[in-house]
């Protein structure tokens, strides 16, 4: 992108649609891992360009946030992936979801569904506060379990 015309909005639109720019992450503004890096996108609707952010990790939640605000000041059209549920873990009431032990704690939306969660744990142990947590826990229902006859 930093070899295009900055003027021409012909040149912008060409590189957007090109196809080959997305080797690796054009689009990542803070470095990270798989699922701790901010991302700023593009997009186009029937209104116009927009943008938006993405990086709803709970180490980069802060800063995602102080991104999408400050393109907000500036009159800028900016969305922000999974706001809902940021706002709602600034205000301490983001819902996490516990996953049992040996089940890494990423990637499991697959286990709550029709949930808003954003971020997995285990259950501490019992005499590392895990009775605590398991207290303010909301428990899905257990299917019953039988045999075939």
């Amino acid at each position: 992108m930093s070899k295009i015309d900055g003027d021409s909005p012909e040149a912008f639109i060409q590189w957007y649609n090109d196809s080959h720019k997305c080797v690796g992450h054009p689009w990542e503004v803070c470095r990270g891992g798989n699922s701790t890096h901010i991302s700023l996108y593009l997009h186009k609707d029937e209104a116009g360009w927009y943008l938006s952010i993405d990086g709803d990790a709970w180490n980069r939640t802060i800063e995602s946030v102080k991104f999408y605000l400050a393109l907000h000041r500036e009159g800028l059209p900016v969305y922000m992936h999974k706001g809902r549920q940021l706002a709602n873990r600034l205000m301490e009431k983001e819902k996490i979801g516990i996953v049992p032990r040996g089940v890494f704690p990423a990637y499991c939306a697959s286990l709550f569904p029709d949930e808003e969660i954003i971020d997995y744990m285990n259950l501490p142990y019992y005499d590392e506060g895990g009775a605590e947590v398991a207290k303010c826990c909301i428990w899905q229902e257990l299917p019953e379990v039988r045999l075939c006859i």
